[in-house]
């Protein structure tokens, strides 16, 4: 067995008021010790991702041609880091430039990823013609808020049972729109 090395690992710290600094190393009980088995194999390793949020895809957009070739090898290609999983968001999220669903006043009727067509599936189109296949998943970070008993997508709040159905549609609605647009969740 090989003993880890005394300050291996590094403590970085990000607040409001400094942005990755270095903080005192976590206190230690003493010696750490590592037993790998090469023969013993619990779980397998899938692959590397990251989120397709609608704030990455603004950034994407944003850049010059150049940069963002530079930015789609860095990630997806096999000199890269070879990403091949992504996680999106169905409708708005927390690094959403603001808040947005697919339906307008609830009406499933009206369902539309137009709003993706702006950046979201661009910066996707792209990535699977690097990568070749990605494989995605995604969740609602909130039911719309016409739905929820605070009428809020932030806040809180819960799905009203009255709404279950609603959400279950419109979940199944994004899905059979996404696998069109080329991307199966």
């Amino acid at each position: 067995m090989m003993p880890l090395k005394e300050k291996c690992m590094e403590l970085i710290l990000s607040s409001k008021d400094a942005f990755l600094r270095k903080g005192e190393p976590l206190p230690s009980k003493g010696e750490v010790e590592i037993e790998v088995k090469p023969g013993l194999s619990r779980f397998s390793f899938l692959g590397f991702g990251g989120a397709f949020t609608e704030s990455a895809a603004h950034v994407f957009a944003s850049l010059s041609p150049e940069n963002q070739e530079k930015a789609i090898k860095a990630c997806f290609s096999k000199e890269g880091l070879c990403y091949r999983y992504g996680r999106m968001s169905i409708g708005s999220c927390d690094f959403s430039l603001g808040e947005y669903d697919y339906v307008r006043n609830g009406d499933l009727s009206t369902f539309s990823l137009e709003h993706e067509e702006k950046e979201i599936l661009p910066l996707l189109r792209r990535a699977k013609e690097e990568a070749g296949e990605l494989t995605l998943c995604s969740s609602t970070w909130s039911p719309l808020a016409a739905w929820k008993d605070n009428a809020s997508k932030c806040h809180g709040g819960k799905l009203l049972k009255a709404h279950y159905e609603d959400q279950a549609s419109y979940v199944a609605r994004y899905r059979k729109a996404m696998e069109k647009k080329g991307f199966p969740i």
